[in-house]
């Protein structure tokens, strides 16, 4: 696949912006940001599906970096500036290697193998990104099989900070379906 270069804060940074920013954008195009080594390698591990990778297009990519590419081949390839890489990874300090968009699983009980042995974890009405991810890795560290957040909770757990919290939960754990209201 060839590869997009972005070097200005162009159409397609604001779309990939807007993915970190903007709930309804993000459900709306059904995918968010996943960075760091750990959840997006479990993002692939786990098949979910990566629709966009991007990297630093004057950096050379580590052998994780060129597997994660190897492992999504029909992923977009986005070479972006240091500058514009390091923004939309939201990070103070430190270069960010790879981001990738994935796409949000459907939000299906299906999705969740019910056995006797179940272990979930219902969250009540949670309103902080870093406290969610905490409670998926502790939930993890217990070795839970499913999350859900009923209702209509305000902090959205695919915003990028909650995703980073969570790390290597993130793609083990099946969230369940948020009830419908009725």
């Amino acid at each position: 696949m060839p590869t997009t270069r972005i070097t200005s804060r162009n159409a397609r940074f604001q779309v990939l912006q807007t993915l970190l920013t903007n709930r309804t954008k993000r459900h709306r195009a059904g995918e968010f940001v996943v960075q760091g080594v750990r959840p997006i390698t479990l993002a692939v591990e786990h098949g979910w599906q990566v629709r966009a990778v991007i990297h630093d297009q004057d950096r050379a990519l580590s052998s994780w970096a060129r597997g994660v590419l190897a492992a999504a081949p029909e992923a977009e390839r986005i070479a972006m500036s240091a500058d514009l890489l390091a923004e939309l990874s939201e990070k103070d300090e430190g270069a960010t290697e790879l981001l990738a968009v994935v796409a949000m699983p459907p939000d299906d009980l299906a999705r969740i193998d019910v056995t006797p042995d179940l272990l979930a974890v219902v969250l009540d009405r949670p309103t902080q990104p870093g406290n969610i991810g905490a409670v998926i890795r502790s939930a993890d560290a217990f070795g839970a099989h499913a999350w859900s957040r009923p209702g209509t909770p305000p902090t959205p757990t695919t915003r990028s900070r909650c995703v980073r919290r969570r790390a290597r939960s993130s793609q083990r754990l099946w969230c369940a379906p948020p009830a419908t209201p009725t």
